[in-house]
């Protein structure tokens, strides 16, 4: 009897401990941050699974200059949800710095909050702001840039990959919008995006070829002509 009330004595312990615990738990304060959701479908209002949405602190005005954001990817449904905010004004949307890709082929994109004209979505502390469901437009329009890689001597180049670099204004990255690898005949072909300016390249070595010219192009409203990068083998 004497170690059966012992035994008892220790579960009751047990049991007066975990209830602290519970206690404790349950008094811990609410975070103060806030979330941002909302519903990604594209231009026939197919949901649209695995898309960056981004979200910044409006602070970082204008873009896409100074933004840094965080980036979630919306589920197979289309939705997103970004949490741990912290009150204040943020901006949302697709494309805030890069520009068109072909994961993104669209312009920059900025959700409102709904029934606003607002770029800026504000959140208070704890407050979840559903941004409803956002449809995407068509992807942007593209023009196929076709060329020839040749060498000095006229020669083509074959089994060169060229890189187009879009360099657009302000936002001009060199960022890689595409890559080709020339044929036999040193021909090779890029779908870019339409209103853009583009430089190309070939990635330079000391065992790969020099880039002695290639043309900057802008693709505007008419199809582009052929172009013509002309290469010089690598010293010996």
């Amino acid at each position: 009897m004497h170690r059966a009330g012992r035994l008892l004595a220790l579960v009751a312990m047990a049991l007066l401990g975990s209830a602290r615990v519970a206690l404790a738990v349950q008094a811990l304060p609410a975070t103060n941050n806030g979330r941002i959701a909302g519903r990604i479908v594209d231009d026939r209002s197919n949901p649209v699974s695995g898309m960056p949405v981004e979200v910044a602190t409006a602070g970082n005005l204008p873009l896409p200059r100074g933004l840094s954001p965080r980036t979630v990817l919306t589920a197979d449904d289309g939705s997103f949800e970004a949490g741990e905010l912290p009150p204040g004004g943020y901006i949302v949307g697709v494309n805030l710095i890069d520009l068109p890709s072909p994961r993104t082929p669209f312009a920059r994109l900025v959700f409102s909050p709904r029934e606003s004209s607002a770029a800026i979505v504000t959140v208070k502390a704890g407050e979840r702001v559903d941004l409803g469901t956002r449809q995407l437009p068509g992807p942007a329009p593209t023009w196929v840039v076709s060329g020839v890689v040749a060498w000095e001597d006229g020669r083509p180049a074959a089994s060169v990959e060229v890189r187009a670099l879009d360099v657009t204004g302000a936002r001009a990255s060199d960022h890689t919008a595409g890559r080709a690898v020339s044929g036999a005949d040193g021909g090779f072909s890029i779908a870019l995006w339409r209103g853009h300016r583009y430089r190309f390249v070939v990635d330079g070595t000391q065992t790969e070829p020099m880039l002695v010219a290639a043309p900057a192009v802008d693709l505007g409203d008419r199809p582009p002509s052929p172009i013509r990068i002309v290469l010089r083998p690598p010293p010996r």
